[in-house]
């Protein structure tokens, strides 16, 4: 066998040296003509039955082209290009089919087949543009079937004598009977037939084999049987075709088994036609994605979808919910499964997507939606950062903990519970030391304690990084990858964020998850169970005092009162640290806390989810809104006011005292005179009760209710942000306008007593507004880096400042008592 080489010319004497029997395939190459003499050089003697010489590029044939082979029963000279036909060509008396379809013939003049024939022979024509048939070439032809397209015959030739003419339509193909050969030889034959573009099929009584080249429309592919060719770019005009010819760039055939290039369509709207459509309606044009192989392609407008490769897929950043039921994953995923496969082995069942495809969302933090391989089938519906889950990726998944939005892997069990444990102590140590330093200085009539350098330290510490932990945990105002990530903890810590993390109660048992509405409940019941705690306390107390240390009357109510206070101020201080996170737990719940999306854009299907956990509908939660708006009514409200008209209460007269003050000064200095102005000022300073200094102790006379305005800025801002979002511009307006508005009341006014508290409140405004700023204008990526950086540095120095100077305050302190026991000694 020399088929599918690139032989172009054969030498006479190629068969000179070699017997020839039953095939010779010189297929498929590029031969153009059959040399005189190439079967009967040195007389050898072949006894070939099969001669394949189709698929070349062989122009005419003679008498002398086949002389020698007197055993030849079957020629394949289709699918060249001959013109002529020499007189006595397949004179020899054992042929018994001749395949001239397919070639260049337009007429037949020459007795080219012979005459007399004693058995019958098939002439196969058909597939010529044959427009005259001489009646010389027909004359004496005896027993033989010729197969013709007539379409073109320009008169109709006689038949007769045995010679019988038969019109054939295009997708005709004749039947070659392998008769008589030994079993071997028989397949052997079959093999080769069907490597050339045919199809064997034994006969039911299994005496012999059948075949059939492929019709147009139709190929082998070298296999058994022959195969209809795919739906897309690919046609067949060719019988016994190997492999189905490619359409012209930019047309496809829709519904496959195309006999001809003109049945090659353009590929509809959308695609590329200056690529081969393969096995598709074409490839679609970069930012196009399609919902039918075959069929058009639309224009992606979403910046969300990547669609370079013919369908839709995530971008990194962004997210999508295929939860809903107008639209379906799996049916999705295997119409992506079926456009990667960029053969024909794709399953006809899954060629479209006909359901809906959900709306694209960007997420919050854009680095926890990663999507990363989410053109895979079998991640389409995209995949969160690690330890991430749930809607926009902004749920925890189980052994991880929610850290400023991040999730972060949950330490040991015995760790989660060392911790608790520990802060909780070193809570209640603190809480005991400044209760005791504050008696010891109440006794002694001392005016500032240490324990007063730190809560005044504390109230900017916390006035600081609650107003920052609420900008790190709704918008990237700096990147919290890495190990910035922990920073976010303690954040959460030093902000006495106790709900959130109480130590991270989900890493001990998941049961313990603090969803937003568990949250609310805790923060209602807080206030409630602190009282009833307190007040047993003092109960308590006062049997212990009455029945077991027997105190009379006097002592005992001193000893009440003394205990009453240090409960007062455990109470104020307790609600004071936490009023800004429980009043987070109430306005997370509100409604203005939803956020509305749109699943079904055609339908207009909508879904609200809570903000603070997007696991929660709030049409699930209409009860708990109206029970947070009682709690702002008697909580949020009214717990400034309260302490507010306490701070006024005690302060009335040192107010008074200030204005007549004011009156001598002025007096004096006009040198006016006036029986109704003292001659002696009486000032007294500012009478505050233990249990509630720690509010303005820090502060100047005149602004002793300056800690309640600060308390109402905190809550403003954070309720701002989390009921209407950063991106709203109220929001915006006012946290840029308050932190502007405080920084200058600061620097006109001074109002704290201590010149480095001021400059230390002064840093930390100055810090927050440059926080705020920030994450007001959108910075360009280049830049992000060191923006972050610096915001970082910047927002930790305001810790170091405070608690440096503490260090310096409590080195001093414990200098000066030891230079006072020196003193004694």
């Amino acid at each position: 066998s020399f088929d599918e080489n690139k032989i172009q010319s054969l030498p006479n004497d190629l068969f000179s040296e070699v017997d020839l029997s039953f095939y010779l395939d010189l297929s498929s190459n590029s031969i153009t003509e059959i040399p005189d003499g190439l079967f009967t050089a040195s007389g050898r003697n072949h006894t070939i039955k099969y001669l394949q010489m189709q698929r070349n590029n062989i122009t005419k044939v003679n008498s002398k082209s086949f002389e020698g082979l007197e055993m030849l029963q079957q020629i394949f000279l289709n699918n060249n290009k001959i013109l002529s036909i020499g007189e006595n060509t397949f004179i020899a008396e054992s042929i018994q089919v001749i395949y001239l379809f397919e070639n260049n013939l337009t007429r037949l003049t020459n007795k080219s087949f012979g005459e007399n024939r004693s058995h019958g022979i098939m002439i196969h024509l058909y597939k010529n543009d044959i427009a005259n048939i001489s009646q010389n070439a027909l004359d004496g032809l005896g027993n033989a079937t010729m197969y013709l397209t007539c379409h073109l015959l320009s008169e109709i030739p006689i038949f007769g004598n045995g010679l019988t003419g038969k019109c054939v339509h295009d997708r005709f193909v004749p039947e070659v009977d392998i008769t008589d050969p030994s079993e071997q030889d028989e397949y052997l034959l079959s093999a080769i037939l069907q490597k050339e573009g045919f199809e064997c099929i034994r006969e039911d009584d299994g005496s012999k084999d059948i075949c059939r080249p492929c019709s147009p429309g139709n190929y082998s592919n070298k296999s058994d049987e022959c195969r209809s060719c795919p739906r897309g770019g690919f046609y067949q005009d060719e019988i016994g075709g190997r492999l189905c010819k490619e359409c012209t760039n930019g047309t496809f055939v829709e519904d496959g088994i195309a006999l001809s290039s003109t049945m090659c369509k353009p590929c509809p709207e959308g695609t590329d036609r200056h690529r081969s459509a393969r096995f598709r309606a074409c490839f679609c044009r970069d930012g196009f994605a399609r919902t039918n192989r075959f069929s058009n392609c639309s224009h992606c407008s979403n910046e969300g979808l990547n669609c370079t490769r013919d369908y839709q897929y995530l971008r990194r950043g962004y997210y999508w919910n295929w939860s809903f039921p107008a639209s379906d994953l799996q049916s999705y995923s295997k119409f992506v499964a079926n456009l990667l496969t960029m053969n024909n082995s794709y399953e006809m069942s899954s060629r479209n997507y006909s359901l809906a495809i959900p709306m694209v969302f960007k997420c919050p933090k854009l680095e926890l939606c990663e999507n990363s391989n989410s053109s895979e089938p079998l991640n389409i519906q995209g995949t969160c950062a690690k330890g991430h889950r749930g809607w926009l990726c902004t749920k925890c998944k189980d052994d991880f903990y929610n850290v400023m939005k991040y999730c972060l892997p949950c330490p040991k069990v015995w760790w989660s519970v060392s911790e608790l444990v520990v802060l909780t102590s070193l809570c209640v140590f603190f809480a005991v030391i400044m209760m005791w330093k504050k008696s010891k200085a109440t006794k002694r009539n001392v005016d500032r304690l240490f324990i007063d350098h730190i809560a005044s330290r504390m109230k900017i510490f916390l006035g600081f990084y609650q107003i920052v932990g609420e900008l790190y945990e709704s918008i990237n105002i700096i990147n919290l990858d890495g190990p910035l990530r922990y920073i976010g903890y303690v954040l959460q810590i030093v902000t006495f964020n106790l709900l959130r993390i109480l130590v991270r109660p989900q890493c001990i048992n998941k049961s313990l998850l603090l969803d937003p509405i568990l949250r609310f409940e805790i923060a209602m019941f807080f206030p409630v169970a602190l009282t009833l705690l307190l007040v047993l306390i003092y109960l308590g107390c006062k049997v212990y005092f009455l029945y077991w240390r027997r105190c009379r009357d006097d002592d005992l109510l001193k000893k009440l009162g003394n205990t009453k206070s240090k409960l007062a101020w455990s109470f104020i201080l307790i609600l004071f640290v936490t009023f800004q996170p429980t009043c987070d737990a109430i306005f997370e719940i509100y409604p203005g806390a939803c956020d509305d999306f749109v699943v079904h854009q055609e339908r207009n299907d909508t879904i609200s989810l809570l903000r603070a956990d997007y696991d929660i509908r709030c049409d699930n939660i209409k009860t708990f809104q109206t029970e947070a708006y009682i709690a702002t009514a008697l909580y949020v409200l009214l717990f400034p006011l309260v302490l507010y008209l306490l701070l006024r209460r005690y302060c009335k007269n040192a107010r008074m005292d200030g204005r007549n003050d004011r009156r001598v000064h002025s007096a004096m200095h006009e040198g006016l005179s006036d029986d109704n102005i003292p001659l002696i000022s009486q000032t007294e300073p500012c009478k505050v009760p233990m249990w509630l200094n720690f509010l303005c102790e820090n502060y100047k006379g005149n602004f002793w209710y300056w800690e309640i305005v600060e308390l109402a800025r905190k809550v403003i801002q954070t309720m701002l942000i989390t009921l209407l979002g950063w991106e709203d511009a109220l929001t915006k307006l006012f946290t840029i306008g308050t932190s502007v508005l405080f920084l200058t009341l600061h620097v006109k006014y001074a109002p704290m007593k201590s010149h480095f508290e001021q400059r230390l409140q002064m840093f930390s405004l100055t810090a927050i507004f440059i926080n705020v700023m920030v994450a007001a204008v959108s910075i360009p990526k280049e830049y992000k880096t060191y923006i972050s950086t610096t915001i970082f540095v910047l927002d930790i120095g305001v810790a170091l400042a405070i608690f440096g100077e503490l260090l310096l305050v409590l080195a001093r302190t414990l200098n000066k008592k030891v230079e006072q026991r020196k003193m004694k000694q």
